[in-house]
């Protein structure tokens, strides 16, 4: 293996070169491999000579296998002489076949800046309920429930409160309720928008594609659900392939930056959250479900499994969000 690196952000690209001296034990290994998966006439399967299998194969795929044989060998191998993390699969091309010769792009988490970090701060808007808010709530409760005039003896006959005025008071509290959650789902938001906005961070272009399929995968997957190819859904939306394309690609870059923007603020404040928390949460929620249900959905929430890790991952940003959304 001849190796040769270059390096640009957080991208780096390797071209390997098989030396001869290695490529004849790669490709006796390459055709041993092949031969147990062959099914050659005249043999039993899997049992035919290696010399059968290279006569038979095309050059172009002795050369594929020879470099997957060598990849699996020495990827890991690079990744720990280079000192390299990748956070996607790394990207191969056989750029030559004689000498055999791969080009390798790793790609690594990206750095991150942040231009006025005051912007993320978003501001809480004061809650206030009108008397005309609670008046409006009392006419529509009272053509729902056909009542024709309000008074304490039909508010306690109706809903167990003792007045009126009471009456007024718990609207006056269930009116501010909603407002909160809306005002807090309009920060939550705004902090979100806010955080992709202000990041500096340079997004390979592998990156970009890997998020791209993803986001195609999804969507395939939801449409294979409702029996629909992707054309047909095109069709349906109206979108041309182009335009479902510049979308998609305007789409992960902001997933991109948004995620990459918060992880680097989950590490910037060190937030983290401990398996005593995470474990709490977990028996808080299972225990709120009916018996059946719980002991249904208590193996996914096991330690280290998807659903635990979920929701350290929500506990986390619940405290992030707390800094920026005091």
């Amino acid at each position: 293996m001849v190796p040769r690196r270059t390096r640009v952000v957080c991208r780096t690209r390797c071209t390997l070169i098989i030396a001869d001296t290695e490529k004849g034990a790669l490709e006796q290994m390459a055709l041993e491999h092949m031969a147990k998966k062959s099914h050659v006439k005249g043999f039993r399967a899997g049992h035919a000579p290696v010399g059968i299998i290279k006569e038979q194969i095309k050059p172009e795929t002795l050369t594929e296998e020879i470099a997957h044989a060598f990849l699996q060998k020495h990827i890991p191998k690079l990744l720990q002489e280079q000192k390299l993390t990748p956070i996607i699969h790394p990207r191969i091309e056989l750029t030559s076949h004689a000498p055999i010769t791969l080009q390798i792009t790793i790609v690594e988490k990206p750095s991150v800046k942040f231009q006025g970090k005051d912007a993320i701060r978003i501001a809480k808007k004061e809650i206030h309920i009108t008397d005309t808010e609670v008046t409006k709530t009392l006419d529509t409760l009272q053509k729902e429930h056909a009542i024709a005039e309000w008074s304490d003896a039909v508010v306690q006959k109706q809903w167990g409160i003792p007045s009126l005025e009471k009456l007024r008071t718990s609207i006056t509290s269930a009116l501010k309720h909603q407002k909160e959650q809306t005002e807090q789902k309009r920060r939550e938001e705004a902090f979100f928008e806010q955080v992709q906005k202000i990041i500096e961070v340079d997004l390979a272009p592998e990156l970009l594609e890997d998020e791209e399929r993803q986001i195609l995968g999804s969507l395939q997957e939801n449409l294979r659900t409702q029996n629909l190819s992707f054309a047909e859904w095109l069709k349906r939306t109206g979108k041309s392939e182009e335009t479902f394309r510049t979308k998609m690609r305007s789409e992960a870059e902001h997933r991109l930056r948004l995620r990459f923007g918060i992880d680097a603020l989950l590490q910037e404040h060190g937030i983290s959250v401990s398996e005593e928390e995470v474990t709490k949460e977990i028996e808080e929620f299972l225990w709120s479900l009916p018996p059946q249900e719980r002991e249904r959905l208590s193996p996914l929430y096991a330690p280290g499994g998807e659903g635990a890790e979920r929701f350290r991952w929500q506990r986390r940003m619940q405290k992030l969000l707390a800094i920026f959304l005091e």
